[in-house]
């Protein structure tokens, strides 16, 4: 009994869930200067600060919660964060925000906080609809909060924060 019971606590031990949850992980942040920036993708198609925008956020995944992430947007935008915003056939097909001039974050993944550059605006929580991935669109979205940032602000970097494991938003960066 005992030696079923070790087996079985092992077997947990090496689910993904629980490797994932207990995995160091780590950060990599990206810092682009607004003098060395060049598109690298076309941003046509994407929308800024539209409320329209959020409502057509769908849930496509079992973490999602459409009434508390639409809350949770149109309190950003009414506090002055930047959502770059594609629509496709009526759904939020990409998204990511901007929080123009942040001068730190704390990053409670590595329970960490980081110190931004002078004059820096945070690109964060960029995200495509799982429907629409592999179509460009979170790299169309990142070029315009970019383009939008260097355009609408006095900011000189921009800054964002990849876990290591997220090798399609590391590549698109």
């Amino acid at each position: 009994c005992s030696q079923l019971l070790m087996r079985f606590i092992g077997a947990i031990k090496r689910s993904p869930l629980v490797c994932w949850f207990y995995d160091k992980r780590r950060l990599l942040i990206f810092v682009l200067k607004k003098a060395d920036y060049t598109p690298t993708a076309p941003s046509d198609g994407v929308s800024f600060n539209g409320y329209g925008d959020v409502l057509n956020f769908d849930a496509c995944e079992p973490w999602h919660d459409s009434k508390s992430i639409v809350r949770d947007f149109c309190s950003r935008l009414d506090r002055g964060e930047v959502m770059a915003a594609i629509n496709d056939e009526g759904v939020l097909a990409s998204y990511g925000w901007l929080n123009p001039n942040q001068s730190s974050a704390y990053f409670p993944l590595v329970k960490q906080e980081f110190t931004f550059p002078a004059k820096s605006s945070a690109i964060y929580n960029v995200y495509t609809h799982i429907g629409y991935r592999g179509k460009g669109y979170y790299k169309r979205v990142l070029n315009g909060i970019v383009e939008w940032c260097f355009k609408n602000t006095d900011s000189q970097h921009v800054v964002t924060a990849i876990e290591e494991s997220n090798k399609v938003a590391i590549k698109a960066n």
